[in-house]
């Protein structure tokens, strides 16, 4: 953004004043040399001045001032043009996002179904001809990979408009966690992975569940992509000095470089052995800004070979909720 431009009545009172400082020290000069200053001398020396500026303001409004202010004009102009486009192209994509979103859910929908059919008939695979079902499985799959693209995509365009919004409800932290581990077992068993949940306390807060459950889900997800199909193990446990839920996901895998704990968060960022695997970058950097939404943190620590530990602390928000917390599980 431009500063405000300089007034006219400013560049001539700078002008005058700065004529009239070196016209008294030109007599000063004068007077310190012996030579005698009579008032009249004084007056000549205002009037000249005054000529002088007359002559010499014109000038610098033509050469320095005009243009000036022209070229700040036009450069608002163009920061103007260019905003019109971003929040254009912006509206464009969210409303593009969301239309594609909706007729893949339709076909994901649609593909669900079929696998059920198939597999209620108990289908069996003819070796002269693909297999329905593997086609149903592999359609369903694929279209679940662009929604979830999709999802990501509104949400960094809800983040940069700074229209994302939470719907804050009282959650039991650890139900929800269990509950997503539940969806993910099948995927770590397909990789060799194990998912063990390792909880102390029932702790609830006022959190946005959705979100809530993008965050842990995000994260899990990671770990059993790079978890190399070994055992990943999600700790939950409540942070009395900060009133905080505390979730930790850690598997044990390649692990991260410390020189890339910086960057791990930012957008479309494929470090190290990340890569070559299929990906956006966008998960890590999504996760970071809804923990943060929350009034929360996320961190990593990981030691190459041995694996990399996510941990998020998230405000319980409410002293009910605190005190529910604290409450240890029988």
């Amino acid at each position: 953004m431009f500063e405000e431009r300089p007034s006219a009545l400013k560049i001539l009172l700078i002008t005058i004043l700065t004529i009239f400082i070196i016209e008294l020290i030109v007599m000063l000069g004068l007077s310190t040399v012996g030579q005698t200053l009579e008032p009249r001398d004084l007056l000549v020396g205002i009037v000249d001045s005054a000529i002088l500026v007359a002559l010499l303001y014109p000038t610098l409004y033509l050469i320095y001032y005009k243009p000036l202010i022209q070229e700040i004009n036009r450069r608002r102009h163009s920061e103007d043009d260019l905003k019109a486009a971003i929040h254009s192209r912006e509206e464009f994509l969210s409303i593009a996002s969301h239309d594609l979103k909706n007729m893949l859910a339709a076909i994901c929908l649609q593909s669900g179904f079929l696998i059920k059919r198939l597999k209620e008939a108990k289908f069996e695979a003819q070796k002269t001809q693909p297999d329905p079902l593997s086609i149903a499985i592999s359609i369903y799959g694929q279209n679940r990979k662009i929604v979830t693209t999709l999802d990501k995509l509104l949400d960094i365009a809800r983040i940069r408009a700074g229209k994302l919004q939470l719907n804050k409800t009282k959650t039991d932290i650890s139900s929800l966690t269990k509950q997503i581990c539940d969806r993910f077992t099948e995927l770590a068993k397909s990789s060799g992975s194990t998912l063990t949940v390792l909880q102390e306390q029932r702790i609830m807060g006022d959190w946005d569940s959705d979100r809530l459950d993008e965050i842990i889900s995000n994260l899990i997800s990671n770990a059993i992509k790079y978890g190399e199909g070994k055992p990943i193990l999600i700790t939950i446990s409540y942070e009395p000095s900060s009133a905080s839920a505390k979730i930790s996901v850690k598997d044990h895998g390649k692990g991260i470089a410390e020189a890339e704990y910086k960057t791990i968060f930012q957008k479309f960022t494929r470090i190290g052995i990340s890569k070559t695997i299929e990906g956006s970058g966008l998960g890590l950097y999504i996760v970071k800004q809804l923990v943060e939404a929350h009034g929360g943190t996320v961190a990593v620590s990981s030691e190459l070979g041995k694996g990399s530990t996510f941990t998020i602390l998230l405000p319980t928000g409410t002293a009910d909720a605190v005190r529910e917390s604290e409450q240890k599980i029988a």
